[in-house]
């Protein structure tokens, strides 16, 4: 075991170096990806797209392909609607823990759980 250190900026700390801590690996995957929330897709000024393509019905099965290829350790969906019919099973059958937390008000509920 090496020598322990004083930790820069704790007084009084010290950081021992175990065999755990030397072999022990902090590498993750984070993605953050606003995939624009299923009412706001359908209520919102998307000129640009065709309008068959901003249907849950379309995005819902290209996200989740995309998901799985990035292939990332923890996950963030902001504006992320439609968890219990959608993110909710693909992450349970592709070994993820999850958990939504909805916003305090739906802006446009017939499109799903708070997202």
């Amino acid at each position: 075991m090496a020598s322990a250190s004083a930790v820069p900026g704790a007084a009084g700390a010290t950081w021992e170096d175990t065999p755990l801590k030397q072999h022990a690996s902090a590498d993750f995957t984070a993605c953050a990806w606003n995939i624009l929330a299923d009412g706001l897709a359908q209520t919102g000024k998307f000129c640009q797209s065709d309008q068959r393509h901003l249907s849950w019905e379309h995005r819902a099965p290209l996200i989740c392909e995309h998901l799985k290829s990035i292939d990332a350790d923890i996950v963030a969906l902001p504006e992320g609607c439609r968890y219990s019919e959608t993110f909710e099973p693909f992450f349970k059958e592709n070994g993820f823990w999850s958990h939504f937390v909805p916003k305090a008000e739906n802006v446009v509920p017939e499109y799903g759980d708070n997202g």
